[in-house]
């Protein structure tokens, strides 16, 4: 995608990763450098997206203030809807997939992607 950073410069900051319960998170990764905290007080917030290129929380508002603060106002997405999304559709894929697994062993069918 012409003016994206590479993957190795975004970085993504996941502020409630724990609000989501038991999803990987994993395939994110492979498209940015993903920092997750289980849990974010709202004053922790400056701190924890500092060198953020995004932000993704679940329940932990963001504010206009901190967005200038943070100076990437424009560029800072929280993208809450859209990576949550992500993120159930992902886990529910690998969900029916390690379903399917078991469903298979000792038949010796092979599952391939």
């Amino acid at each position: 995608m012409e003016g994206s950073a590479p993957v190795s410069l975004v970085l993504a900051v996941f502020l409630d990763a724990l609000s989501l319960g038991p999803v990987d998170l994993s395939p994110l990764e492979a498209h940015c450098r993903l920092r997750c905290w289980p849990t974010t007080d709202p004053h922790q917030c400056l701190e924890r997206l500092q060198g953020a290129t995004v932000a993704i929380t679940n329940k932990v508002p963001l504010s206009g203030e901190l967005l200038r603060q943070q100076g990437l106002a424009t560029a800072l997405v929280a993208g809450e809807r859209t990576a949550l999304n992500l993120a159930m559709r992902l886990s529910g894929i690998a969900t029916a997939t390690a379903a399917l697994v078991q469903q298979l062993q000792g038949t010796g069918v092979q599952l391939a992607d």
